[in-house]
């Protein structure tokens, strides 16, 4: 089934791009790159981050402290998962997994959601990691649900991965908020290591408004509109009248802070 665009591209940070590209006269990064921002010199924002890290200006050894007491306030003694940690297999989150348990005597329960496609590689790592020693989830979405959204999403958005994005960002915190988990713990801060929001530096993790404005900034519902109104569910028989949007929407901000849960960053 062919489809054809009815409305005009849907990704809402366009407008707000600048006009005349600049590169990073450092890493060649583009300022096309949303909300990243350059010095007086022409720096970007994650060179100027780069340099602050060579020469040592983070105290690390106060941020550890700082973590200390967070984790303190978060592990369960009676074997309850405390912290959940999204989780691919790969190096970063194995590591974060990997330090919480056997470094700070949590117990993480890690989350995978699932890719469109696997590698072997990738396959294999997961397993490995998983047999490691480590509790865990993997999500998996309604495949042929999952390949029209991204086709969608790639077509009026321009990002085959948008559906992916959305899911890696959403369905572990989802996790923790549905098993009553009070603590996430994410990797780095693209926002800061690649080019992003710069008012995020010195903060532990993202401020649920911030990360919803980032991370949700696409109408998904838009896209489902579009997905009715041309009848690609009744073509490939998928159901929409389910929730469809459960992997790939958070819970609301207020629900959120009801619960207590907390966003924070390994990275920092």
């Amino acid at each position: 089934m062919i489809i054809r665009p009815l409305s005009p591209h849907l990704e809402s940070q366009f407008n707000s791009l600048p006009k005349k590209i600049k590169f990073c006269k450092k890493c060649v990064m583009p300022n096309q790159r949303p909300r990243i921002k350059f010095n007086e010199n022409g720096i970007c924002d994650p060179c100027s981050y780069s340099e602050k890290e060579k020469r040592n200006l983070i105290d690390y050894k106060k941020r550890e402290e700082e973590l200390n007491r967070l984790l303190d306030l978060h592990r369960n003694k009676d074997g309850k998962h405390d912290v959940v940690v999204p989780c691919s297999g790969g190096k970063d989150s194995s590591t974060i997994a990997h330090k919480l348990k056997y470094e700070y005597g949590m117990n993480p329960l890690c989350v995978t959601f699932a890719p469109p496609i696997y590698t072997d590689i990738g396959r294999k790592n997961l397993t490995s990691f998983i047999n490691s020693g480590f509790d865990h989830k993997l999500l998996t979405i309604d495949g042929k649900l999952n390949k029209l959204m991204s086709k969608l999403a790639f077509i009026y958005i321009g990002d085959h991965e948008e559906m992916f994005d959305r899911g890696q960002m959403s369905a572990p915190i989802k996790e923790a908020y549905l098993n009553d988990i009070k603590l996430v713990m994410y990797g780095e801060n693209g926002e800061l290591e690649y080019g992003g929001d710069s008012s995020l530096e010195n903060l532990k993790g993202m401020p649920w408004e911030k990360y919803e404005k980032i991370y949700f900034s696409t109408p998904l519902d838009k896209l489902i509109s579009i997905a009715k109104k041309q009848g690609y569910f009744d073509y490939y028989k998928i159901d929409y009248k389910k929730n469809i949007t459960s992997f790939w929407e958070l819970p609301s901000k207020k629900q959120l802070q009801n619960k207590g849960i907390e966003f924070h960053w390994w990275g920092y």
